[in-house]
Order: C-alpha cells, then structure tokens, then sequence
C-alpha cells in the first residue's frame, strides 16, 4: 500500500485553501456585482441629469439637481447593502484583499449615512457620493473578466471589443468619481462647514462630521488612486501585468 506522504498532504491543503479563496473572492464579486446597480438605480432616479449639467457649467449648487422623490428607498436600500457586505467581509475576511481597509470604509460609510438620517437635509450629499459605486461595479466586472480564463476565451471568440470598452468605462468613472467628484464633495462640504461656523459662531457644529467623514473617504481614494496608477507604471515598466485590486 503507497503512503501519502506529508508533503502530498500539505500540497492537497494549500491546493483546498487557495480555492476556498478563490471562491470567495467569486462569491463577492458576484454579491457586488448584483447588488450595486440597485443602488445606482435608486440613486439615479432621484437626480435632474439637466439641472447637474447646468450645475457644472455655471457652478451652481449640486443641491438644486437633487430632486429626492425616492431619496428614502434608496437610504434603506444602501443601508442594507453596506450592513450585508461589511458582515460578509467579517465572516469570510479571506473573500477581499484588503478587509480591514473596506470595514474601515463601510463604518465610515454607515456613520455618514447615520448622520444623514439624523439630518435629511444632506441626503443630496450621499447620493452625490454613491455616484462613484458605478466605477465600483465596472471594478468588480473587469476583475471578474480578467480572473475567469474560460470566461475571457469566449469573449475573445464573440465580443473581443468588450473587454477593451469595460476597461475604458473603468478608468473613465474612476478618473471622474474617485478623482474629481470625491475631492470636488469635499470642497462643497468643506464650504458648508466654514459658512456655518460662521453663521454660528463655532467650528463644532452639524456640519464638522460630514466634513470628518468625507475627509476620510477622499483620502482613501487618493490612496486607492496612487496604488492602481503606480501598479500600472510598474507593471507597464516590466511588462508584467498590474493587480486590479488593492484594498478594493
């Protein structure tokens, strides 16, 4: 009778441990990928895209576009899937790259939203924020696109310009709502806050954690940002191909 040896068994192990890995990662992906054009959606129809082009051409206040008729489906709705997703990443840690980064994203993420609640009058605000999940969900498409090879042949095979256009839709929404939009949010609250420390006569007022929060998020897409640009400029540099994710 052949004996399995020890390092049969650790090779089996660790061949069992990176495909529980790896499903996981599958399985998150495919929860994003399903869950997020709902809050694109719920999110959308509450804006005048006409008024937001009026706002960016004239510089008018982004809170005039906001129309809000369904603002509280879409806070239930977001509340939802940010509580699912941060206990998904708690149990199954080994589904992301990077879990303590996205549960300090989601606690920020829910403290926000709390404080909207509180004050409804800032639901604008949040759903101003949640215009950069569609480059999320182009993120989790793309990943998915270049992990499963079966998937990618087929592309290949029928729809060779698909892979070319989601990676275009990547980085359009990427550059617009994580580099342009985050730190143009932050501006407008940092222009609340200051206006009404005025008005009120100190600095410590509703405004200051909306600003402490929206602080936090922009810099951690800076961070986000300067690791996908330096991994592609490395990866361009030898020739390797870049990670899709990292902290994501």
């Amino acid at each position: 009778m052949c004996k399995v040896t020890d390092g049969a068994k650790k090779s089996v192990t660790t061949s069992k441990g990176r495909a529980s890995v790896v499903d996981a990662h599958r399985m998150h992906d495919y929860f994003n990928l399903i869950t997020l054009p709902g809050i694109i959606y719920l999110n959308s129809i509450n804006w005048d895209f006409h008024k937001i082009w009026l706002c960016i051409r004239y510089g008018n206040y982004l809170s005039t576009a906001w129309e809000g008729e369904y603002g509280g489906y879409m806070w239930v709705y977001t509340s939802m899937y940010f509580i699912a997703d941060m206990a998904a990443v708690t149990i199954w840690p080994q589904c992301v790259k990077s879990p303590a980064t996205i549960q300090i994203h989601h606690i920020v993420s829910l403290i926000s939203m709390y404080l909207v609640h509180i004050h409804p009058q800032y639901l604008w605000f949040m759903g101003a924020n949640l215009f950069v999940e569609i480059n999320t969900w182009f993120l989790i498409v793309r990943r998915i696109m270049h992990k499963d090879d079966e998937l990618k042949t087929q592309l290949k095979r029928s729809w060779s310009i698909l892979p070319g256009f989601i990676s275009f839709c990547f980085y359009v929404t990427w550059i617009f709502g994580r580099s342009f939009l985050l730190p143009f949010l932050w501006w407008m609250c940092f222009r609340e806050w200051a206006e009404f420390s005025e008005a009120k006569g100190s600095i410590f007022n509703i405004v200051l954690p909306p600003l402490t929060m929206q602080t936090c998020v922009t810099l951690m897409c800076f961070k986000w940002t300067y690791d996908l640009f330096t991994g592609k400029y490395k990866a361009w540099r030898s020739g390797a191909t870049a990670k899709l994710e990292k902290g994501l």
